[in-house]
């Protein structure tokens, strides 16, 4: 959504020169529960969606997923859209690591499509594991503070109902956290089993299992950890072997 862009290909037809213009995506009116559409702008958002994606050579998306909500909404070639991941690089959050105290963490925007009231509603639900419950937002006033309650935190949450590629969820991972995304959306692209549930029983069974079992799997969120930063490092290169 980078309105204006209409502008430089405007130009560009008037001077004689056609530079490339390649989009890098992360939202619109075509998901359904993103803000732009739950705001009312799909009647405008959609028309001006397609003429952005006429005037792109080129557009870049983090996942699969978000690739085939576009192609769902809008009459594209499937190669004109191409899945790339987005540049992650965790070894620049690594200062803020520290020792692993007991809290559960949800790093999201308290946002609706984000469900931050179900996370309290979650904390309800196991009042003898000693754990803190926290949601980021509440707590941090910069960036650094959330960073440092990253690298403090064991286990993260997301209840996410929309979601193309999920930096929050990422940045836990990088800085030591166990993960819980749910088996949708983007998730299932980035996340093994291990770190998906499907349902809220399962859910409830993994947070108790990773509260009072974190040291067992924290080698697994290593790896996945190293796996995500070697995928999305190369990022860029993938874009640029495609222009």
């Amino acid at each position: 959504w980078y309105p204006g862009i209409e502008s430089l290909r405007y130009i560009s037809t008037q001077g004689g020169r056609r530079p490339k213009i390649v989009g890098i995506l992360h939202a619109g009116t075509y998901d359904s529960n993103d803000f732009t559409y739950r705001s009312g702008m799909r009647p405008w958002g959609h028309s001006l969606e397609a003429a952005w994606f006429n005037i792109y050579d080129l557009i870049f998306v983090a996942t699969q997923y978000h690739k085939s909500l576009i192609l769902r909404s809008h009459q594209l070639p499937d190669t004109k859209i191409q899945v790339t991941g987005l540049p992650f690089y965790p070894a620049e959050l690594q200062q803020f690591r520290a020792g692993k105290e007991s809290i559960v963490v949800f790093p999201h925007r308290l946002d609706a499509e984000k469900q931050p009231e179900e996370f309290l509603a979650l904390r309800e639900q196991f009042p003898d594991i000693g754990y803190q419950w926290i949601r980021s937002y509440d707590v941090c006033q910069t960036k650094a503070d959330y960073y440092r309650l990253l690298g403090r935190a064991t286990v993260s949450v997301s209840l996410s109902l929309q979601e193309t590629f999920g930096i929050a969820m990422l940045e836990t991972v990088a800085l030591g956290c166990l993960p819980l995304v749910p088996n949708r959306l983007s998730y299932p692209e980035l996340y093994p089993p291990t770190f998906r549930y499907s349902t809220l029983s399962e859910l409830l069974c993994k947070i108790r299992l990773f509260c009072q079992n974190a040291n067992s799997f924290l080698p697994q969120a290593r790896e996945l950890g190293l796996r995500q930063a070697a995928y999305l490092g190369s990022s860029i290169e993938r874009m640029l072997e495609l222009l």
